[in-house]
């Protein structure tokens, strides 16, 4: 299946359960009211900034899996295993840490009302479970990506991400409302996806033998994937920091007319984050002159992709601001969505050499300028 077709169904993936979200956010509202609602997203997004502790096992697996040869039968299932055992471990520790610390955790996000702490503390101490499936699942997920079983993963991660919707607003739709029901519940989509997904190791990878830890690969994976955590880590803290930063300098209302085109101009990440994960091991497992030619002929492709889409943005954001939040916030919006979108195009320009540099195992060379991977052929 080639790149392209990769990069529809992660795309596919991804969109479908927006749209389911877009449509049950009116049945929550009226379920479980919007204070509560609010709450329970703000709980839930809690879980990005836990990503980093999987110390980069995941991409890590991928990368190591990718590049063995297609020959190899009992190598690929030692790397997993050492994966999986050491993101249990790692997850079982940052369960601990998110229950020990839930309630400095509240305090600190500062948003839960004062009649909703207690349930909220309830529903956090939940979802210090969360760790033990989220990490697994990144490095089964990244295992199956190395074997290019893309549709696989994409049909486990619409049903996990639509179970995470659904089973929450099935539980408060059958009277049970308060938090402490309404999480675990979205954790059941979890325990879900980290079955099918280890089902579907067993099949592809393939998933061998007994749990076991091969410490050469554990080291190799911790020594790349090390440094792939401190990104992880820094990520999401540098994503909200401007948020933070407008608040303190301007106002909440500031904060909105930044957040709204922000979030929207997110959503065209998907195209470059769904093409990265379908050319990622493709690039690992070919020689590095080929792998240097393919991320120099797919970035053109990306390129050519999103240039287009950038325009569009700018073209028509005031616009559509105009017909959908009206006149008033299109003034006060106006420029951000340019500017992000600006930032979108020249992050676009690197993206597939980052992903060569990340799939090479050697992250610590110097990087290509632009000059040298958009010149002269």
């Amino acid at each position: 299946m080639s790149v392209a077709r990769h990069t529809l169904v992660n795309i596919a993936s991804a969109i479908l359960p927006m749209a389911l979200g877009l449509a049950t956010v009116p049945l929550y509202l009226r379920t479980i009211g919007g204070e509560r609602y609010g709450v329970l997203a703000v709980i839930l997004a809690l879980l990005t900034y836990f990503s980093f502790l999987d110390l980069g096992f995941g991409i890590a697996v991928g990368q190591r899996i990718a590049s063995l040869s297609t020959k190899s039968s009992s190598e690929p299932s030692r790397i997993l295993w050492t994966a999986l055992l050491s993101t249990l471990f790692l997850g079982a520790i940052s369960g601990v840490l998110l229950y020990l610390i839930s309630g400095s955790l509240l305090a600190l996000v500062g948003v839960v009302p004062a009649g909703k702490q207690e349930e909220a503390h309830a529903a956090l101490r939940w979802l210090s479970l969360a760790p033990l499936f989220l990490l697994p699942i990144s490095a089964m997920a990244a295992a199956l990506g190395a074997r290019l079983r893309f549709e696989e993963i994409g049909a486990v991660q619409v049903l996990g991400n639509s179970c995470s919707q659904l089973f929450p607003l099935a539980m408060a739709l059958s009277g049970r409302t308060e938090l402490e029901a309404l999480v675990p519940a979205a954790l059941a989509s979890r325990v879900l996806m980290a079955m099918l997904l280890f089902w579907l190791c067993r099949r592809h990878v393939p998933l061998v033998g007994g749990p076991c830890i091969d410490w050469a690969h554990f080291k190799g994976m911790l020594g790349y994937g090390g440094w792939v955590s401190m990104k992880a880590f820094l990520g999401p803290v540098l994503l909200t920091s401007d948020r933070f930063f407008i608040a303190s300098q301007y106002s909440a209302a500031a904060v909105a007319n930044y957040t709204v085109p922000y979030d929207l101009v997110s959503r065209t990440l998907i195209i470059p984050g769904s093409f990265s994960s379908a050319l990622f091991p493709r690039l690992a497992s070919t020689s590095r002159a080929d792998a240097r030619a393919l991320a120099y002929r797919y970035g053109k492709v990306l390129l050519a992709v999103m240039t287009p889409i950038v325009i569009a943005g700018v073209s028509l954001s005031r616009d559509f601001y105009d017909l959908w939040l009206g006149p008033s916030f299109s003034e006060a919006a106006f420029g951000v969505s340019e500017l992000l979108l600006l930032g979108v195009w020249l992050n676009t320009l690197v993206i597939p050499h980052h992903i060569d540099r990340m799939a090479s195992g050697d992250i610590f060379v110097r990087r290509p300028s632009i000059s040298q991977c958009y010149g002269s052929d």
